[in-house]
């Protein structure tokens, strides 16, 4: 059995995040209409080192090797998670569970109410993921070419919160 640990990342692990963005969107790219239009597959490490000193960024750790990570910021009233990813051998392990869990554990200390990410709705294995950890789908967007959801997950109920106004 795999040991798997959660930890924030250090400036020195900018190039582990980089590479592990790279392979898990290059998987997303070969699932939608538009992967020219894939944002995560253009940024630089200068990127990386930018969101680990302006956002959070968690690395999910299979046997002390860099598996997974996830980059959000929190805002007054939510989180959005703007890059998230499991390489493609670690897939199966529960990394991406536990980076998802950490990232709503850590909202829900912060009293946040609720977590936003976008994903494309074509990836039924993607969204499968997200319904079971309490997402749903607010609305969906065609602006970069291929059809992107608005998943949430709320933290606490907010009646009537236009969660697509919160993003522009």
């Amino acid at each position: 059995m795999k040991r798997l640990a959660i930890r924030e990342a250090a400036l020195a692990d900018a190039d582990a995040v980089f590479h592990i963005t790279a392979e898990a969107f290059k998987k997303y790219a070969a699932g939608i209409e538009a992967p020219e239009s894939v944002e995560a597959l253009k940024e630089t490490r200068e990127d990386v080192l930018s969101d680990i000193e302006n956002k959070t960024v968690l690395i999910a750790c299979l046997d002390g090797e860099p598996a997974g990570s996830v980059r959000f910021r929190a805002f007054d009233s939510y989180a959005h998670v703007t890059r998230f990813g499991v390489k493609l051998m670690a897939q199966g392990y529960g990394a991406g569970r536990a980076l998802i869990c950490e990232v709503e554990r850590r909202c829900r200390e912060l009293g946040l109410k609720a977590v936003l990410l976008h994903a494309s709705s074509r990836i039924h294995s993607l969204m499968r993921f997200y319904y079971d950890h309490g997402f749903f789908v607010h609305s969906t967007t065609t602006e970069r070419g291929y059809i992107r959801a608005l998943m949430v997950l709320e933290l606490e109920p907010c009646n009537g919160l236009d969660y697509g106004k919160l993003l522009v």
